[in-house]
């Protein structure tokens, strides 16, 4: 009787744990929406695309490519950091390079933290001629990093991609 009943509490306390971390986990996380101002288009339209941030904490650096699918090309020149945004993270540089379509920055004090979403920067996208289906914008070689501790936050991050419908 007493062995079940240890069975039964350390098995509780085991499941209690799991799930604390668990939670815990998923609240830590952050995710970074990429959103389309229209979900369907056609040949020659114009697409504009908005990368914002959720809730985070603990981002010293930040680093995002753009990720547009067949369909769509990049509009030249219509790549923009928010406004402010530089100053709004507390960063010592912010910078959208156009070549790369990377989004990087870096501060060299503190993290930026913040419980409200947070507009990253805009871009615009040009529908392909003749191109029929559903192309996606998103984001790769995500980098983020806290500058106080220097610890790795980039598996807490996760990314929303645009859908875009075209010609159907």
């Amino acid at each position: 009787m007493r062995k079940a009943v240890r069975v039964i509490i350390i098995s509780s306390v085991i499941l209690f744990l799991m799930v604390v971390q668990t939670f815990m986990a998923f609240a830590a996380s952050s995710t970074i929406y990429v959103t389309a101002d229209k979900t369907e288009a056609a040949s020659g339209d114009i697409v504009n695309f908005t990368v914002s941030l959720g809730p985070v904490s603990n981002m010293g650096t930040m680093q995002m490519v753009l990720d547009i699918s067949e369909g769509l090309t990049y509009v030249k020149g219509s790549g923009r950091l928010a406004d402010g945004l530089k100053s709004k993270l507390g960063y010592d540089y912010a910078d959208f390079t156009e070549v790369s379509l990377m989004v990087n920055g870096m501060a060299s004090a503190a993290d930026y933290s913040s419980k409200s979403d947070t507009v990253l920067c805009t871009f615009s996208c040009t529908v392909d001629d003749a191109f029929k289906g559903k192309a996606e914008v998103g984001l790769t070689n995500l980098e983020f990093i806290s500058c106080e501790t220097w610890e790795d936050h980039t598996a807490d991050y996760s990314v929303s991609e645009a859908v875009i419908t075209i010609g159907m």
